[in-house]
């Protein structure tokens, strides 16, 4: 399920996944307020601690910015009926974005210096919520729903860029369980000489 909802935020802040050729499985279906996708960052990976230049140095990073970099906290998820499961998620996007540096009031570049601002908002109002889901095996099932902003970190010890840690909850499900022992029940009730084959409603 990670991969998919990882899509979908790929798809809210950096571009639609269904832009590129080599996508060869199914893709969520994502719904915002605003009806807009992508277009906010230039770069969309996976967080692995690299908002920052590998060495620690103050010096050019190899990604373009501003870039989204996003964190899955651990998954505990519970039980629902007919073999599905749900958990909530918490994730945090890592917003960079380059300095500038002249804030101060009476400086005519603050309005540019403050830019930095206003994507972080974007970003917030493009994920609250949004909902998606996905299709498998013919059936469109609720993917996540309703992600909610849960806190937004601004960097006040920014070297040559910004780092804005945006933390997000939603509550996701997986399907995948009960897929896979539906087939299961169809497979073993397709076996010749089963004594007690399974009625339909339980395939």
């Amino acid at each position: 399920m990670l991969k998919h909802i990882y899509l979908a935020l790929q798809a809210l802040l950096w571009k639609n996944p269904w832009e590129q050729d080599n996508f060869d499985y199914v893709l969520p279906v994502i719904w915002t307020a605003s009806g807009q996708l992508g277009g906010l960052v230039v770069h969309y990976d996976w967080y692995n601690q690299n908002e920052r230049a590998p060495d620690g140095q103050d010096r050019s990073l190899p990604y373009l910015t501003p870039a989204a970099l996003v964190e899955f906290a651990p998954v505990v998820w519970s039980a629902l009926s007919g073999r599905i499961q749900q958990a909530p998620l918490t994730f945090t996007i890592h917003l960079v974005q380059e300095r500038i540096m002249e804030k101060q009031a009476d400086n005519p570049l603050q309005a540019d210096a403050l830019a930095h601002l206003d994507l972080v908002d974007q970003v917030i109002e493009r994920l609250t919520g949004s909902s998606a889901t996905i299709n498998l095996y013919g059936q469109d099932q609720m993917l996540y729903n309703g992600i909610r902003l849960v806190s937004s970190t601004a960097d006040h010890n920014a070297d040559s860029r910004y780092v804005t840690r945006i933390v997000f909850q939603t509550t996701i499900f997986d399907y995948l369980t009960r897929v896979k022992y539906v087939q299961f029940l169809i497979t073993e009730n397709e076996v010749p000489g089963l004594l007690c084959p399974l009625p339909l409603e339980e395939q």
